[in-house]
C-alpha cells in the first residue's frame, strides 16, 4: 500500500461522505489504552503495519496519536479502511 493509492482512494470519496463521517469530538486517549489498541490493530490487519507504523512513530505529534486510537476504535464498523485513509489524509493533509 503506498501514498499514491492511498491518495486516490482518499480523492474518490465525495465532500459529503466526508462529512458524513469526520469525527465531531476527538477523543484524547491514554497512553497505555492506544498501546494496547495498537498491537490489537496490528494483530487483526499485519498489511497496514510497517506503511502505519512508520507513519505513527515519525509523526506522533500530530494527528496521529488520536487517529491511530481512530483507527482501533472503529475496527469492527465496516468503513474501517475508510475511515483509516479518510481520517489521515483529511486531517494531515487539508
Amino acid at each position: 500500500m503506498n501514498v499514491d493509492s492511498i491518495t486516490r482512494q482518499r480523492n474518490s470519496i465525495s465532500p459529503a461522505e466526508r462529512e458524513k463521517y469526520r469525527p465531531r469530538s476527538p477523543p484524547e486517549p491514554e497512553h497505555k489504552k492506544v498501546k494496547k489498541e495498537e498491537k490489537d490493530c496490528h494483530l487483526h490487519n499485519p498489511v497496514l503495519a510497517g506503511y502505519y507504523y512508520y507513519y505513527y512513530y515519525y509523526y506522533y505529534y500530530y494527528y496521529y496519536y488520536y487517529y491511530w486510537y481512530c483507527c482501533c476504535y472503529y475496527y469492527y464498523h465496516q468503513y474501517y479502511y475508510y475511515y483509516y485513509y479518510y481520517y489521515y489524509y483529511y486531517y494531515y493533509y487539508y
